[in-house]
């Protein structure tokens, strides 16, 4: 419950708050990309805040983000650098993500 209104803070993405495990994501097409890049940054930033004004560390290193789509779309990205960022601390890119157990790939 104290976690529960982090929810709050985010106003750009989509999320999925599970315990203490918090997900956002974003749908957009590949022409949109920066723009949602700048999107996704602005709630890690209201969500850093959140956790300051809250008395939580967040650790930058456990942050990571995929881009899923088709082969094709994502092929499209594959030269664009996405700056997504924590604490001024870039987040790494991943192929994988683990969803509550579940394995997804960058294909779905």
């Amino acid at each position: 419950m104290y976690s529960a209104d982090i929810i709050n803070t985010i106003t750009n993405c989509r999320h999925h708050l599970y315990a203490d495990d918090l997900q956002v994501y974003l749908p957009f097409a590949p022409a949109d990309c920066t723009s949602a890049v700048a999107k996704v940054n602005e709630d890690l930033d209201s969500i850093s805040a959140w956790c300051s004004s809250n008395y939580l560390t967040i650790n930058p290193k456990k942050f990571q983000f995929t881009i899923m789509g088709s082969p094709k779309n994502i092929a499209k990205l594959k030269d664009i650098t996405l700056n997504i960022h924590i604490n001024g601390e870039p987040i790494t890119r991943v192929d994988t993500v683990r969803n509550l157990g579940l394995v997804v790939d960058c294909n779905l």
